[in-house]
């Protein structure tokens, strides 16, 4: 149970990680693209 708990948290980081990585690439193109 304790390691279910843990694998869930991780991946929930993980998730948050990407997104933050996705948010941060897609406001760059979009600042590339008004240049």
């Amino acid at each position: 149970m304790l390691i279910k708990t843990l694998l869930n948290k991780i991946e929930r980081f993980k998730s948050f990680i990407y997104d933050s990585i996705g948010v941060k690439l897609v406001e760059g193109i979009e600042a590339l693209g008004y240049l």
